[in-house]
């Protein structure tokens, strides 16, 4: 009994590992995109706490 004890928990651990994972990687993802884009916007898709997508859109405005 002590063994799924101790198994559950590490399994917090590991899932707080892993979301500061995901979002070193986003900032790390959203710094480059800023460093490379001259017009358009930068969009972080977050769902349940946790970043999963970083979208660039480039538009520049003729008028």
């Amino acid at each position: 009994m002590t063994e799924s004890r101790d198994e559950h928990v590490a399994a917090p651990t590991n899932r707080r590992a892993a979301e500061e994972r995901a979002r070193l990687e986003a900032l790390t993802r959203v710094e480059v995109a800023l460093r490379n884009l001259r017009y358009g916007r930068v969009v972080v898709t977050v769902q349940d706490g946790r970043p999963v997508l970083v979208e660039v859109v480039e538009q520049e405005k003729i008028a």
